[in-house]
């Protein structure tokens, strides 16, 4: 059984969604939408200009940064490290330079959630507790199996509390109430600026090559060997992996994972099963979650898309690009007037360009 550590610390290897999609499909918002929304912290606020006084000016020793008249110490902060780690499986590194920069790119991310805190209570957008706490449910069906006993054990192990995780989860759906409501003039784009798009993009309008797989965890190198040798024998692989697979979400329907393109499993993952012959199956494989043995049972070629079939999608990456715009130059007269001041050991080398820390960021593209 996968320790609660390993739940939240290592990234699902077939699975893409995460933390953030728990949050986004619990809104109910267009995906697209919500991949970019749900990430601002991460990407979109940063993309503006952070105009950033002289080091440690006004700080005292212990202190880690300020924002407007609030000061961060570096207690404060190190609880906001646990609680990025706890609930975006991140790595903090343990030593040298790597660790130093961690740290650093840690503070400017809370240093930039703070000034969409403060801009948040000024446009009067708030999130309630029960949405918050119907947050983290969502998140513990989806994640923990419905299981609170494990977060429960996984928030003592890192030492964050309950409002740590919910602040998170607060602080994330009112990010995306607050773009909602900067952004809600942008026009939805013309037939004729989508034409244009698909024009200018002819080249990348393909369908990626899919494959249905079907996936056997278990425990050992040992035990991932007689999987494979059972089922060159001619055991059923659906009905081995309801024996003996360890993945509860893909255990009871026989392992299937449904179809997949290469860019939503992990690399070594990916490089086997879109190597792989239809009906052999391929492994050893370790990954986080333990050894892996996978099937192909279905390959979907890649193929042209007509422009009817992308209509609607291009429509909505090239809102999201105007939208994206908007809030980058709304963001840079938001940080103006915040201010934000590091000191020397948590400056960032680069304060303008986006934290490398936060919310894992796959699909945050927002064309499929």
């Amino acid at each position: 059984m996968k320790s609660v550590r390993e739940l939240f610390r290592t990234r699902p290897p077939l699975r893409p969604w995460g933390w953030r999609e728990a949050v986004a499909g619990w809104t109910r918002r267009r995906k697209a939408v919500a991949a970019l929304v749900a990430v601002l912290v991460a990407v979109g606020v940063a993309l503006a200009v952070v105009l950033v006084p002289s080091p440690g000016d006004g700080l005292d020793d212990g202190d880690a940064f300020r924002v407007g008249e609030r000061t961060i110490t570096e207690a404060a902060l190190e609880r906001r490290i646990d609680t990025l780690v706890a609930l975006y499986r991140l790595r903090e590194p343990e030593q040298g330079p790597e660790r130093a920069n961690f740290r650093r790119e840690a503070a400017k991310s809370m240093a930039l959630s703070m000034v969409l805190d403060e801009e948040a209570d000024a446009a009067g957008v708030s999130v309630s507790d029960d949405d918050a706490r119907a947050g983290l449910a969502k998140v513990v069906e989806e994640r923990l199996g419905g299981d609170r006993s494990n977060l429960d054990e996984f928030m003592a192990e890192v030492g964050v509390s309950e409002k740590d995780v919910l602040d998170e989860i607060r602080r994330t759906l009112e990010t995306s109430r607050l773009y909602e409501q900067v952004t809600s003039d942008v026009p939805v784009p013309s037939d004729a600026e989508v034409r244009a798009e698909f024009v200018a993009n002819a080249d990348r309008m393909r369908t990626p090559e899919q494959r249905a797989l079907s996936n056997i965890v278990v425990d050992t190198e040992a035990g991932a060997r007689e999987v494979l040798q059972r089922l060159r024998a001619g055991e059923s692989f659906a009905a081995l992996a309801r024996e003996v697979s360890l993945d509860a979400t893909s255990r009871d329907v026989g392992g299937r994972l449904g179809r997949r393109v290469a860019d939503e499993l992990e690399r070594p993952y990916a490089e086997a099963a879109f190597a792989a012959r239809p009906g052999s199956p391929f492994g050893p494989l370790q990954l986080g979650d333990g050894w892996n043995v996978g099937v192909v049972t279905e390959v979907v070629e890649a193929r042209a898309l007509r422009l009817a079939e992308t209509r609607e999608t291009l429509r909505a990456s090239l809102r999201s690009r105007k939208q994206l715009e908007v809030w980058t130059a709304w963001m840079a007269e938001a940080i103006a007037r915040s201010g934000v001041v590091y000191a020397d050991e948590y400056r960032p080398p680069s304060p303008d360009t986006p934290p490398r820390i936060g919310p894992p960021v796959d699909d945050a593209a927002p064309v499929d």
